[in-house]
Parts: structure tokens; sequence; C-alpha cells
């Protein structure tokens, strides 16, 4: 990416699916969810407001970034390592949308 001014900006609504709340590392708190098939994932006190006011089904509009990892994985069917890559969402800012829009 070249510095004139492009960002990894994403902004998504939909159904929030799958929701997940876990402490990970040293006790940080991660809440994970899918909206639209696409993976999301809040940190620390973000996670912990989607928590309690975001339910699976709710309706949620987010802005996020899009991050992608890699990591080394064993294959279940050969048993040789393979890389293995995940992409999700990092939200930092969310709203909750009222699913009558009447």
């Amino acid at each position: 990416m070249n510095s004139e001014g492009l960002t990894n900006d994403v902004f998504l609504s939909g159904e929030l699916k799958f929701k997940s709340v876990k402490f990970v590392g040293s006790g940080k708190k991660m809440f994970k969810g899918k909206i639209n098939n696409i993976n999301v994932v809040a940190w620390d006190e973000l996670a912990s407001s989607m928590d309690e006011s975001v339910d699976n089904g709710a309706i949620v509009t987010i802005r996020g970034t899009i991050n992608e990892r890699k990591y080394k994985g064993t294959c279940k069917k050969c048993g040789n390592e393979e890389t293995r890559y995940w992409t999700d969402v990092t939200v930092y800012q969310f709203k909750k949308e009222n699913k009558n829009n009447g």
C-alpha cells in the first residue's frame, strides 16, 4: 500500500452470528462473531461493551480494519506442516441497529 492517503477501513452491517467471548493471553478479553460470514473480533473494553449490548441475531453496524494472519498448522489428512491463513475485521466502533426500520 502506498502513502497517498489509502487506509484499511471497513464498514460492515448485518446480523451477528456465532457470538463468543473469552479471555486470552494475559487476561485480554476477546469478543468474536460473524457478520455476513465475515469474522469480526473486538478487544478489551470494546469487547465488554459488545458482549453486554449485542446478542446473537442482532443487527450490528461496525467499523474496523482488515487483518490477515498466518500460522503453521498440521494437515489433518496427511500430517504435513502447512501454512494456514486467517482473515478477520478488528472492530474499533459498533452500533446496535433497530431491526424495525419503521
